[in-house]
């Protein structure tokens, strides 16, 4: 009975261990872990995750660092590419591999007819990523636009304005 205590004991602490290891980690350690997982350790490897998902290795660099974290887009992102698990990402809950993934085994049809196969869900995931650029790309552009719309609104209130009267004799 003592043994199996002592057994069980271990067992916990262990189990204890690998979760408060996991909540300690930062989401940078945990990005960290991907990279070395999916592309090595090399640094040149993290120039191959930058260019994944159109991000500076400055950016990164913040990222690992802790200095700031992955936005909402970007964590979906990493997950759907590396088919990881969210709660991991995010917390260190779970395990990294914890994630439900569509069977590329199967064709599987939709009721709207729809064939989600491995080259049709890749396709879906590519043109996401491409909607999602073409957005931050033009929302850029407004925030320009918005720039130059209000240097023309102060360049005309600077000017004053004299109503004229068309019906009115000289």
């Amino acid at each position: 009975m003592r043994k199996h205590c002592q057994q069980f004991t271990a067992l916990f602490l262990k189990n204890l261990y690998v979760v408060l290891k996991n909540i300690m980690e930062t989401i940078g350690q945990r990005l960290n872990k991907i990279i070395e997982k999916h592309h090595g350790s090399a640094h040149g490897n993290q120039k191959l995750f930058c260019k994944t998902f159109n991000v500076s290795e400055g950016l990164l660099s913040h990222w690992l660092t802790g200095k700031r974290n992955p936005s909402e887009k970007y964590r979906r992102l990493i997950c759907a590419h590396y088919k990881i698990s969210r709660p991991w990402l995010d917390s260190g809950e779970g395990d990294m591999d914890d994630v439900v993934v569509l069977n590329y085994m199967d064709n599987r049809v939709s009721e709207d007819g729809i064939e989600y196969s491995s080259e049709n869900i890749d396709l879906f995931r590519n043109r996401i990523i491409e909607l999602e650029r073409e957005r931050d790309k033009l929302n850029k552009e407004v925030w320009k636009l918005n720039g130059k719309l209000e240097e023309s609104r102060a360049m005309f209130n600077q000017f004053k304005i004299i109503p004229i009267n068309p019906h009115q004799e000289e």
